[in-house]
C-alpha cells in the first residue's frame, strides 16, 4: 500500500499495523536493528506522485522492519510517503542496483558508501523475509 503520509491520519496506523504488524517495540529496535540508515534511490518505477520529480533532487528512504513485512519511508520534495509491503508480496534483487519490487511498483537503490554499511541490515530483511515465509511463523524469538 501507497501512502501519502504528509498529514498525519489515526487509521494509516491502523491499516499499517493490520498489513505488516505493529511496530516492534523499544527494546526490540536495539536487539535487532529494525530500522536502516538512509539509501540513496536511484529510480522510482511506476508510483503515482502528484509533482513531477526533480531530477536534481536528492532521493533517499529508510526501510523499517515489522513481523509482517517492510515499511518504506521515504520525502520527495514537501510531501512524505509510506510504501507498505508485505513479505509475501515482496521481491529483492540484486544486479548493479539492488532493488525492492511489489504490487506493480519498484524502487531502485545505488550501491554506494550508504549501502555498504546498510549491508547487514539488508540481510536481516531477507532473512526476515525467509522466516515469514515459512510455515508457522511467530517471528525471530516468539514476536
Amino acid at each position: 500500500m501507497f501512502y501519502n503520509n504528509s498529514y498525519k491520519e489515526n487509521r494509516l496506523d491502523s491499516e499499517l499495523n493490520q498489513l505488516v504488524g505493529s511496530p516492534f517495540s523499544i527494546w526490540h529496535r536495539f536487539i535487532y536493528n529494525v530500522g536502516s540508515k538512509y539509501l540513496k534511490v536511484a529510480e522510482f518505477r511506476n508510483f503515482d506522485f502528484a509533482k513531477p520529480l526533480i531530477e536534481d533532487y536528492f532521493k533517499k528512504i529508510v526501510i523499517e522492519l515489522r513481523p509482517k513485512g517492510i515499511v518504506i519511508h521515504f520525502k520527495i520534495q514537501t510531501e512524505t510517503f509510506i510504501w507498505a509491503v508485505p513479505y509475501y508480496q515482496l521481491h529483492i534483487y540484486n544486479t548493479d542496483f539492488f532493488s525492492i519490487h511489489a504490487q506493480g511498483k519498484a524502487i531502485l537503490i545505488e550501491k554506494e558508501k550508504n549501502f555498504e554499511r546498510n549491508q547487514a541490515f539488508l540481510n536481516k530483511l531477507i532473512e526476515f523475509k525467509n522466516m515469514a515465509l515459512e510455515p508457522h511463523f511467530e517471528g525471530p524469538n516468539g514476536m
